[in-house]
């Protein structure tokens, strides 16, 4: 385990910082995590099959009625003091990039100005039809398309979809060295934070990596991370502030 005293000197010290962030940061927002706890989003097995994208494409109506309960469960939402905190080590750090695995905005209304959506904005919306040239638009009453008039849909990543893309910022940031790589509020149950993790240790091999979750972490990326801090992101983050 990591103590927090040790992680202070840490940040103090880096000169870099890459973090990203899971859905547990956003627990205190009122918001529940998708896997792995009691509660979670896909416990529902009707909720699970509107995540995936063949659905949306099968049953559009049906997605968008879903989809629509879900945005406006996320606008009723507010930024908590995790993503207060990690404002405030943006401002401090000579360089920082914030990755989050999240599309419930939070990050960005809480004010994190180098900010990656690795998995989209659900806010955001995006022609049904990939060759359309229209770009993403803010989200509006019309599902439609502004540009083909065509069904429109949301600008996050379904299961069965994948956008490389997204990570292009990533890249380009590894291209300096990183001293502090901070895990937030995920278990590490999907593949992002172990292929984040280990495009850092390829990149930075300097590079300390911290867990910080309410749980330890499990499988292949406990075994990648320098040190964990358990504790709640709305604590440990402030604390660490």
């Amino acid at each position: 385990m990591t103590e927090l005293a040790e992680l202070k000197e840490r940040l103090l010290a880096a000169e870099s910082v890459l973090a990203l962030t899971g859905a547990g940061i956003s627990v205190a927002s009122g918001l529940p995590v998708y896997r792995g706890a009691a509660g979670s989003r896909y416990d529902d097995p009707e909720t699970l099959r509107y995540a995936f994208a063949s659905t949306l494409r099968a049953d559009p109506a049906g997605f968008w009625q879903r989809f629509a309960q879900w945005r406006a469960e996320l606008a009723s939402s507010s930024p908590n003091a995790a993503h207060e905190a990690l404002v405030a080590i943006e401002r401090r750090a000579p360089r920082f990039l914030l990755a989050t695995q999240n599309v419930d905005g939070l990050h960005r209304r809480a004010g994190t100005r180098n900010l990656v959506e690795l998995h989209g904005d659900a806010f955001r919306e995006r022609c049904l039809d990939a060759d359309c040239p229209e770009s993403a638009w803010t989200a509006r009453e019309e599902t439609r398309c502004p540009r083909c008039g065509g069904l429109s849909r949301p600008d996050v990543v379904l299961f069965g979809e994948g956008d490389e893309k997204r990570w292009e910022p990533i890249h380009d940031f590894l291209r300096a060295p990183v001293a502090l790589v901070l895990i937030v509020g995920t278990s590490g149950v999907v593949g992002v934070p172990t292929q984040l993790v280990g495009l850092a240790r390829e990149r930075s091999p300097g590079a300390f990596v911290v867990s910080i979750n309410v749980a330890p972490l499990d499988g292949e990326l406990a075994g990648l991370v320098d040190g964990q801090v358990i504790a709640p992101a709305e604590r440990a983050l402030p604390a660490l502030v």
